[in-house]
This record gives C-alpha cells, structure tokens and sequence, in this order.
C-alpha cells in the first residue's frame, strides 16, 4: 500500500470451482458405418471428437457461457438433435438449454446432445426443358438410396436428346459430366436438414438416454426418434442441364440471340419487343434444329453399296459416325454433318467408279489362243464369281483386281505352255518331213493331225494338252518309222552284191550299184529301198535264168561227141563256176577245135566268122580262132554285155555242133 493510504481488507468464503461439459452421444456408430468413408460431409464421429472436449469453467453461482460456435457446430447433416441439460429436461437447442441452466451448480453441470436420424428424405431429378419431375424417391438418412426402383430406370441413355448434350449438378452442389458420375458421388439421403424444422423426439428416452451417456455407459441401444411428418422431408436434387449442340447456332441463331441479348439488356424495352425477340429466337432454334434433323437423317441413309467394303468408304463412314456423335455432344455443327455426308458420298462416288474400272479391267482380259486351257477356265470362273460377288457388296474393288491378276498370270502361264508345246509340235514336224520319211503314210497322218490340232488350238478348239499328246504320238510314229528304215537300209546293204558267176551280168551290177547307193544315202525312202531292192531281184533272177541257161547249153555240149581238150576245160569251167562269158568263150572254142568232126564241118558256115558276124555285127573272128577274153569280162573291140553275148554266143555254138552232128551223120550213110 501506498505511505499515507489506508486500507480495509476483507475476505469472501472460497467459492465451489465447477464445470459445465458439453457431450454427444455417439449415434452415428449405428447409422453411418458403412457411409462415413463414401461421403465427404462432416459426420457425427467428428463432430463429437472436436466438441467433446468444450468445456465452460466458472465458480458456483458464476454464468454457464457456452460460446455460439458450439451450437452451430451441432448441426449434422441429415440428423435431429435435442439436449437434455444439468436439469434433466429436453430442449430443442443447448441455447435453450444453457438458457434454462444459467448458473454453476454444486451439482453436475453436463449438458447432454443426443442425435437422430431424419427418416423423410427425399431425392429427386429435375430438368431444366420442363416442370415435370424425371424421378423421385424418398427414404432415411444415411441410408442408400440408389437402388429404388423409381430412379433405376435413369440411365445416361434415357436422359440423351437429339440435338442436346447435358450435364448433371448433384445434391452436393459440384457438375458432373454424365449422370453415371453424378450418381456416383451421391449415394446417400443424408445431405441436408429436413425442412420445416425437427421431428418430436421422445422426452423420456433421451433423457435416459443422456443419463447413459453422462453416466459413462459406452454405448446405446438405439438411436431413438420419431419419423417426422411428410411436409417435413428434405430434398436432394439432380437437375439435368440441357445445352443446345453447337450446330443449332448458325448465322440466324447466332443473329436472333443477338437481337434478343439486345432486348433483354434494354431496360425500356417492352413487354412486346421482348415477346417478339423471344418468340424470333426460339424460330431460329427450331429451324435450326429441324436443319440438324435433316442432316442427321439424311446421314444416315446415304447408300453405301455395294462399296461400304472398300477402306475409302469404310474410313468415311468412320468419319461420319465421330462427326454425328460429336454433335450430338455439341462438338460439331450440321455443316460439319453435312461436309462429313459429302465426303462419304464422294468416297462411295469414288469407289463405285474404281469398282466399275476394275470390272471393265477384269473383264477385257485378253486370254488369246488359251480361252480353253482348264487353269485359264477356272481362273475365269473364280473372277466372274469375284465380280458377281462385288456387285452384291460381298467382295471389294481389290478382290476383283487380284482375281484379275490371278486370271492374267493363268493366261500367262498357258500362253508360255503353248508356245512351247507347238515349238516342239514344230520341230517334230520338221523331223517328219524329212525326204526318207515322205512315203510312210503313218508318219504324215501324225503330221498333217498334229498341224491341224495347231490350228484348232489357235481357233480355240483344241488344248495344249492335245498339242502335247499328238506330238508325243507323231515323235512315237517317226521312231518307228526310222527304225523300220534303218533295219531296210541295213538289208539293202547286205543284199547290194553281185555273186562272182553273175558279174558279168551288167544289169545286175547296176541294179546292185542302186540298191548299194540309196543304202547310203540319208534321203532314201522305205520306198526307193524296196523298189530298188525289187529291181535288183529281178535282174538277180534273170542274170540266173540266162545264167541257168548257159550252163545247160555248156553241158549239153560237153555231152554231145568225144570229149576233147575244149570240152574237157568247158566242163572244168562249169565245174569251177564260171561266168556265163567265160563258159560262151570256152563253147565258142569247142566248136572251132580242129578235130575230125570239126575239120569236117569246116566248110559249114555256121561257126564262120560271117555268121558270128552276122548274129553279133561287132564281133570279129580271125581264122577260126577263139577270141580272147579281157580283164573286164568283154569279148574284145566290143563292148556288148557278157550275157547278151553269152546268149548269141552259146546258141551259135549249139547250134554248130548239131549242124556237124547231122553231117557226120549223113557222111557215115553215104559211107555204109
């Protein structure tokens, strides 16, 4: 105390310390364990966690002060709630509470909050085209609703509108792009308070109920409360915004808003003039959306076979399809449609031009000489079945150009066949054309039947198997042929000989010279061959004959009278197989030996050389000698043939010794 200042000190009796709590019972245990962890709003849980623990402190007798944030903190979405105070009585709210309970107590100073559940909420879904509800239900808080029957027939597809996209703002107050999403987020009737204020709980179960609570007991039996009357029921609200797509404002939309933005941001505009601008509006939307229809319907049905095969068509059709659905979600306008239809239409243009081209390509394959060959046949049918097929859809523009490629390569490959088979059909015809095989009959049939089949083929009429097979039959033929003319010059050969007896025979030797000499020679037919061999047969025979003639005569000669030194080297030569010239010799000189018969008969002019002479002009006879034979087998200074001379030869001779036989005769008469 200050020095000059007095003082008086006094004492109060020490006052009772006390303390109002403030507690909640725990019902959202019960009723929000399976939502608590889907939905983002606060729940009961946390709100007793950060209020359990508000304490106003004061002496006995001092004001309960429970600050305002207290009781706004209370507030749980989708929950009543009532509080029963230090008093055990039920109030509506802790300030009413707090109002009937001003003071500290020496008593307990515990203010109890005790919650339920609203058990009238109600979810609908609204649209901002009409007034009409699109669905509703109603249920408890806390519980989920997403399975009503009522709602479960909206669906993202039911909601879509022709000309509209949309977006869905949920009971929590966010957009959502489609009503999936939407759905998604708000699960739960536990939003908002019900309307119209509390439901009536029960006065004496909450007060036993708070009792529990403030008496320590951990948990309730129930959360207790009555249901609240209908016009009570809160409502949850999904509104479906409709937005016209972007194509429905064309120029006049985009004119008619303007005017109507003008209108309505024009203060002294009337009642009229907005009505009109509205009502200009609306015309241009409707317009506007009937244009969009149209596009849309006109889309559609733009006629795509037979090409919607071809990848032009398909990438169009593709194109067309993103375009309509992209207006329909407001991304692309009807001149976008619109465009997108003229593309499709031009790709369909297109490939039904390509289509028509490679058509007319297939079928101007020229197949040439080989139109009946079986590959170039079946690849014809295989391309006639392609086109078929493509002018039904169920084939593309590159079906056809392969079976077309396919059908080329078969006429290719036939061609290349062909020119060979008649390549070789032609050299075979060369080989049977050879001058030793002109006369065999067989091998010009084949020949003429094979060139014939050449020209069949080229008139479509033949195959190259044909050309082929009858090229195969004329090569057959001509081996044949020239093995039969090989085995015929391999005779002739060894039949083209003279036999020493008859090689004066000068017939014979030539007709042997030609039978030897077409023998040799490589254009020699089968029939040159065998008339020559005839030919040498005949005169083999006649040398023979005359031959065969001679040695008879010979022989009747060396029979006739004595045997003498001529006759004895006659007989020696028909012995030794002489030639008809020497044998005519040896005759010539038994009728010139000077023997007694012969001396007798000189005078005779048989053997005279006038006679000789006059049988054989060109033979000369000297004193009755016998002419000498040349090395040749001639008589000398003439040139006749052996057996022309050996045939006048031995008659005169034969004839000589008859004719001195008959004398001898006639002399031994006279003489007897």
């Amino acid at each position: 105390m200050p020095a000059g200042v007095d003082a008086v000190v006094s004492f109060d009796p020490n006052a009772v310390n006390a303390a109002a709590a403030v507690t909640l019972t725990d019902a959202a245990k019960q009723t929000t364990a399976g939502n608590a962890a889907a939905r983002k709003l606060p729940t009961i849980a946390s709100v007793v966690d950060n209020l359990k623990n508000v304490i106003s402190t004061g002496y006995t007798g001092a004001s309960v002060v429970v600050p305002d944030a207290i009781e706004a903190g209370l507030k749980v979405d989708g929950y009543q709630y009532e509080v029963v105070g230090p008093d055990n009585k039920v109030y509506g709210t802790l300030a009413e509470a707090v109002a009937a309970n001003p003071t500290f107590t020496t008593d307990d100073n515990n203010f109890v909050v005790v919650y339920s559940p609203e058990n009238d909420q109600k979810v609908v879904v609204k649209s901002n085209l009409s007034s009409n509800l699109i669905a509703q239900t109603n249920g408890a808080s806390d519980t989920n609703w997403t399975g009503k029957t009522k709602l479960g027939s909206v669906t993202d597809a039911s909601l879509k509108k022709a000309g509209y996209s949309y977006t869905v703002t949920g009971p929590d107050g966010k957009t959502y792009a489609t009503w999936a999403e939407a759905l998604k987020a708000n699960k739960f009737f536990d939003n908002n308070d019900v309307a119209g204020g509390s439901a009536t709980f029960d006065e004496q179960a909450v007060i036993t109920q708070a009792l529990e609570v403030r008496d320590g007991i951990a948990t309730m039996a129930s959360a207790l409360g009555e249901q609240a009357p209908g016009q009570d029921a809160e409502i949850q609200q999904f509104v479906v915004n409709y937005t016209k797509n972007a194509d429905a404002v064309d120029q006049d939309t985009k004119a008619a808003q303007t005017d109507l933005n003008k209108v309505l941001a024009n203060k002294d505009a009337s009642a009229e003039e907005v009505a009109k601008a509205v009502s200009d509006y609306n015309k241009a939307v409707a317009s506007a959306q009937a244009d969009r229809d149209q596009a849309v319907k006109d889309a559609n049905n733009v006629a795509t076979s037979p090409v919607n095969g071809e990848t032009a068509v398909k990438d169009a059709q593709s194109k067309l399809a993103d375009v309509l659905k992209n207006a329909e979600a407001g991304k692309a306008s009807t001149q976008d449609i619109k465009d997108a239809m003229t593309a499709l239409q031009d790709a369909v243009k297109s490939a039904k031009s390509d289509r028509d081209a490679a058509v007319s390509t297939a079928k101007s394959v020229d197949k040439g000489t080989v139109a009946n060959e079986s590959s170039v046949k079946d690849a014809q049918s295989a391309l006639d079945n392609i086109i078929a097929k493509a002018a039904k859809g169920e084939a593309t523009t590159a079906d056809v150009q392969a079976a077309a490629k396919s059908l080329q390569e078969a006429v290719t490959k036939a061609t290349d066949a062909r020119d060979k088979a008649i390549k070789a059909a032609q050299k075979s015809g060369q080989i049977a054309g050879a001058k030793n095989l002109s006369d065999n009959n067989a091998v010009q049939n084949a020949k003429d039947k094979l060139a014939q089949l050449i020209k069949d083929a080229a008139a479509g009429k033949a195959t190259t198997a044909d050309i082929e097979s009858a090229t195969k039959s004329l090569n057959e033929t001509v081996a044949k042929a020239q093995a039969a003319l090989a085995t015929a010059k391999k005779t002739a050969k060894s039949e083209a000989t003279v036999p020493a007896y008859l090689s004066d025979s000068k017939s014979l030797q030539a007709a042997a010279d030609k039978l030897a000499a077409l023998a040799g020679d490589p254009n020699a037919t089968a029939t040159d061959l065998q008339n020559a061999l005839t030919a040498y047969n005949k005169a083999k025979d006649a040398a023979q004959a005359a031959y065969d003639a001679q040695v008879k005569d010979a022989k009747t000669v060396v029979n006739t009278g004595k045997m003498s030194p001529a006759k004895q080297h006659l007989n020696e030569l028909l012995a030794n197989g002489a030639t008809a010239s020497e044998i005519a010799v040896a005759m010539i000189a038994v009728a010139n030996e000077k023997d007694t018969a012969i001396a007798t008969a000189a005078a005779a002019p048989v053997i005279s050389a006038g006679i000789i002479t006059t049988m054989h002009p060109t033979l000369v006879v000297r004193d009755n000698t016998v002419p000498t034979v040349t090395a040749q087998n001639k008589l000398p200074e003439t040139g006749v043939d052996q057996q022309v001379w050996l045939t006048v030869a031995g008659t005169m001779a034969l004839l000589g010794l008859f004719l001195v036989a008959a004398k001898r005769r006639k002399n031994d008469d006279k003489e007897a």
